[in-house]
């Protein structure tokens, strides 16, 4: 059951089956309707087959052939073709219930090259169908239904899944035809969601069969946003998500048909952060590549993690640890890992209540940029009544739990005759003890501490 990553219930029917033993369980009517339906898919499949080898089936291999694909491929990986008119043998109310037809009775799949979907275990539970006209729908899923959910699906999983187990790896890409040109190039741990956005149960999937997933995503702004969710989702799962950035314009399928060696960039895939990192001057402004770097780190659960993170990712793209921690908290992530809120230094308790309740003037011309800590700037950039409760609130609701708790349990008049620049001195002070910390692992560099330095040497912070 641990080497083949399945199911308790699966596991005992496997083992039963090897030993001679039928492990049987009680059939209910649902379990009979499954059956009949499963039935009809896989029955449907041969037929799809079998028509992409005739005359009706010219168009679909056509555009099989110019993509690599034998009759042996095509057999292997369950591919077919569905031409403008077909019969469908059995049960009009079956085809309707597994989605080969509507409810009206029309044909759902009209010339289309076919995809069967197998699940995990290899069981046929559906179809993709790839245009080839000018439909607008250039793909088309089975509908949802008793015995298909595109959501829990990854194509190609069943016969990927082993490699996947090996390697502790899974290679993720966009497309059925991407997926299987990646197994026919060696690739064996590739698959693909079915064209929907990557799902919190194809995230369980990942976590449970490995601990790194390699997304390849084709080069548009329509495969950069596929890779964005995907990441958000696996990253708080501990997976260690890589991403390899193709050519302009190109997909796997292309990349590879061009001699390209996908393996090797796999390899070298460096880590999502690393990859928006080294992308950032592709965004329209750095700013932008800042909040979308800012995204990224806070999708990870681990404080320690994040703080990681930051540290290494604020030097290598100019910007300093406190923008960066600022971009993080703005993207509203609590863990819920974090049990503990934060320590929260005395210094920063006293000046977030001073701005909530006695308002921002009095801290307007200090750089807190420099001091690292965004809480401060989240509440100098927020639009509320000082003092007002209901206003205040709305500004806690921004911050990390540690601040909200702090602030929450401070006495207003214990804040109401602090001074707002030595507290901006001693956290500077502090900020250069944590920016020594940087520089002597490499995370910082010695000119890092120059402003801060400066702040306390002059008159004027």
């Amino acid at each position: 059951m641990e080497m083949d990553r399945i199911s308790f219930p699966e596991a005992v029917r496997k083992l039963g089956a090897k030993s001679g033993i039928e492990v049987s369980e009680e059939e209910t009517e649902a379990d009979r309707e499954r059956k009949s339906l499963l039935s009809v898919i896989y029955n449907t499949n041969k037929q799809f087959y079998s028509i992409l080898l005739s005359r009706d089936g010219a168009a679909g291999r056509t555009i099989l052939k110019e993509r690599g694909f034998t009759r042996e491929i095509c057999e292997t990986w369950d591919i077919g073709f569905a031409p403008k008119s077909y019969h469908l043998s059995g049960s009009a109310n079956h085809h309707t219930l597994s989605g080969l037809t509507y409810d009206n009775g029309t044909l759902r799949f009209t010339n289309r090259i076919m995809f069967g979907i197998r699940d995990e275990s290899g069981t046929l539970v559906g179809f993709s169908g790839r245009a080839t006209d000018n439909h607008p729908a250039k793909y088309l899923n089975s509908p949802e239904s008793m015995i298909f959910h595109k959501g829990k699906l990854l194509y190609g999983l069943d016969k990927a899944k082993r490699s996947i187990i090996d390697s502790e790896e899974m290679v993720i890409v966009e497309g059925q035809i991407d997926a299987i040109k990646c197994h026919l190039a060696g690739i064996t741990n590739a698959v693909a969601p079915l064209g929907t956005a990557f799902t919190e149960s194809q995230g369980a999937i990942v976590r449970r069969l490995c601990s790194k997933a390699v997304l390849i995503f084709d080069s548009d702004s329509a495969g950069r946003e596929a890779a964005r969710k995907a990441f958000a989702i696996l990253a708080p799962l501990g997976i260690d998500v890589r991403m390899v950035g193709l050519p302009k314009g190109q997909d796997p399928d292309q990349f590879l048909s061009d001699g390209g060696d996908l393996a090797a960039l796999i390899k070298q895939a460096p880590s999502y952060v690393d990859h928006t990192i080294d992308k950032i001057s592709s965004y329209s402004s750095k700013m932008d590549g800042i909040k979308e770097l800012g995204f990224a780190i806070s999708r990870f659960e681990d404080r320690l993690t994040r703080e990681s993170e930051i540290a290494k990712a604020a030097s290598r793209v100019g910007t300093t640890m406190g923008e960066l921690k600022k971009q993080v908290a703005l993207c509203g992530r609590t863990s819920p890992r974090d049990n503990q809120p934060r320590p929260v230094s005395e210094s920063l308790r006293l000046v977030l209540s001073y701005l909530l309740h006695f308002g921002k003037e009095r801290a307007i011309g200090f750089n807190w940029g420099l001091v690292g800590e965004p809480a401060i700037e989240i509440v100098l950039s927020s639009d509320y009544e000082a003092g007002n409760e209901a206003s205040i609130a709305l500004v806690l609701a921004k911050l990390d739990a540690g601040s909200e708790s702090a602030v929450s349990s401070t006495d207003p008049e214990e804040a109401k005759d602090i001074s707002i620049e030595e507290i901006y001195r001693l956290m500077v002070r502090s900020a250069i003890r944590r920016k020594a910390d940087e520089i002597s692992y490499g995370a910082a560099k010695p000119e890092d501490l120059n402003p801060l330095i400066k702040v306390l040497t002059n008159d004027n912070p």
